[in-house]
């Protein structure tokens, strides 16, 4: 019975730093894991944002501007 308890003892010390070990990595891979999915939710707004300017400009679109004295008919 005793080396039953010695034995969960000794695997408790040898899995305790490798579960620590797992838990560090697993908490990193989910950082790099949220990093990326920021950045290429960031990355897809800007595309599609320049997409529509794009396409808004084939249509003939003209981008919003402040009018010029020249553009005043009197």
């Amino acid at each position: 019975m005793q080396i039953l308890g010695m034995g969960s003892l000794l695997a408790v010390i040898v899995i305790s730093p490798l579960w620590c070990t797992m838990v560090q990595v697993g908490a990193a891979w989910c950082r790099l894991v949220q990093l990326f999915w920021s950045r290429s939710r960031i990355v897809a707004h800007l595309l599609r944002t320049q997409n529509a300017a794009t396409r808004a400009q084939q249509k003939g679109y003209k981008s919003r501007k402040e009018p010029k004295m020249t553009d005043v008919k009197i």
